[in-house]
């Protein structure tokens, strides 16, 4: 298990230029993507969002903490993907980036050689249980299907009943809430509590 002092990649370096650049593709992309199921209003990028779990959950073998055994399984996998490496621990940190943004293409992330060695990364970091990622505002479940991709267990949940799992028909009878929509329910649910305070004040103690 990697320590808590280890420092993780997305502290000290990450491949935001081309991680921006597949998620602003991302945006044209029709077919087969997760965003053609239903429609959803603030949904974050599958790119974006692959690439930075990938930099919080793997450590920086720069850093004296790293875990041998990480840094090792690492120079065993990362061939496969982005080719060979050079020696010492910074070479390594830059094809781990490179694998990262390489992974952040819609392109590769299905791809059976990225997805044994994302996952082969996890485990290596974990090896004794897969990292459980929660997002308890999770929206249209970008955070969460990109945990479970890449070997994780999610834990996901939202205030909207509409989120995750709308199939298109129901998005389109479930459309984003009106301007004012969001003020008349906290009204409601203000209403709401103050009659089951009321109603409930004659047998439970205050």
């Amino acid at each position: 298990m990697i320590s808590r002092e280890c420092k993780r990649l997305a502290e000290v370096d990450f491949p935001i230029a081309v991680v921006s650049r597949h998620a602003v593709r991302e945006k044209s992309i029709r077919h087969g993507h997760p965003s053609t199921l239903h429609l959803w209003w603030a949904r974050r990028p599958l790119a974006a969002c692959r690439a930075m779990l990938m930099a919080l959950l793997l450590p920086d073998p720069c850093h004296s903490l790293c875990p041998d055994d990480f840094k090792l399984q690492a120079r065993a996998l990362l061939p496969k993907a982005v080719g060979p490496l050079d020696d010492g621990d910074a070479a390594l940190r830059k094809k781990l980036l490179d694998f990262i943004g390489s992974f952040a293409n819609w392109d590769n992330s299905a791809n059976p050689t990225y997805l044994e060695v994302a996952r082969g990364l996890v485990r290596a970091a974990y090896p004794e249980e897969p990292p459980l990622v929660v997002d308890p505002f999770a929206g249209g479940g970008s955070i969460p299907l990109e945990a479970l991709r890449v070997g994780c267990e999610a834990f996901a949940s939202d205030l909207n009943p509409g989120r995750l799992s709308h199939p298109q028909g129901d998005a389109r009878r479930h459309p984003p809430p009106r301007p004012g929509a969001g003020r008349r329910t906290a009204a409601r649910r203000s209403r709401h509590q103050e009659g089951g305070r009321e109603g409930t004040g004659r047998v439970l103690p205050a």
